[in-house]
């Protein structure tokens, strides 16, 4: 093997793996109600309908057969006025998070939707802001009669160390009861990448590999060198 590519694959093997660091959200799959979360409208919606606030309740979000814990909402704009955008709205939760250390974060949720009555052309569209800025989304569309529509939500990004705002928004077109889908989330986790254990450990073995490769190296130029001086002396 070249010796370049050789040293490239130490190289490699001395990179560690990338895991999840310790989670930044607090409560993020509800075993606590809503504890940690504040709940909001928009400007020209509501989270649900008068009367009916979100709850925490168990649903098959991920479609495992086994129900999990999640925020069920409700959302809707205050008046229908034929999807114009202007009049979309509905609202979510939102946490303060301490980011102590600058680095790289992966964001993940499962959602879904199901519709408890007649066919509805709007299941909701979830969006997640990270200090006012929309990082991803994910629209169901059309859903029909007593179905679930499922999905996630996920980026990675950059953050610096300090507080930062988190909000998961659910809109729509219209909300009223009994009529209106419901919007399910849970699993919210937002994590800093660190090297596996494993990762160090072939990092570490990497290292060593490298410095054993440098020391034969050196060692062999040392022999070379000392040959060359030995044939300059003989022939001398």
């Amino acid at each position: 093997m070249a010796r370049g590519a050789f040293l490239a694959l130490l190289v490699a093997l001395a990179t560690p793996a990338a895991a999840q660091a310790a989670d930044l959200i607090d409560n993020g799959s509800f075993a606590e109600g809503f504890s940690g979360w504040t709940l909001y409208d928009t400007a020209v919606g509501y989270r649900a309908p008068a009367g009916f606030p979100p709850i925490v309740t168990a649903f098959d979000v991920a479609g495992s057969g086994t129900p999990q814990q999640v925020a069920r909402l409700q959302v809707g704009a205050v008046e229908f006025n034929d999807y114009d955008p202007s009049f979309i709205g509905g609202g979510g939760l939102r946490q303060t998070l301490n980011v102590a250390a600058s680095g790289t974060y992966g964001f993940a949720a499962a959602i879904a939707a199901s519709n408890p009555d007649a066919w509805n052309a709007d299941g909701g569209t979830f969006t997640v802001y990270l200090d006012g800025l929309a990082m991803t989304s994910f629209t169901f569309g059309e859903i029909g009669e007593g179905s679930v529509l499922r999905g996630g939500l996920s980026f990675s990004t950059t953050l610096s160390a300090g507080m930062h705002d988190l909000a998961i928004e659910a809109v729509r077109v219209f909300e009223t009861r009994p009529s209106t889908p419901y919007q399910y989330v849970t699993g919210i986790t937002l994590a800093g990448e660190v090297p596996e254990p494993t990762g160090w450990a072939m990092m570490i073995a990497g290292f060593g590999l490298i410095g054993a490769r440098l020391r034969r190296v050196h060692s062999a130029a040392s022999a070379s060198s000392a040959s060359a001086c030995w044939r300059f002396h003989i022939s001398a």
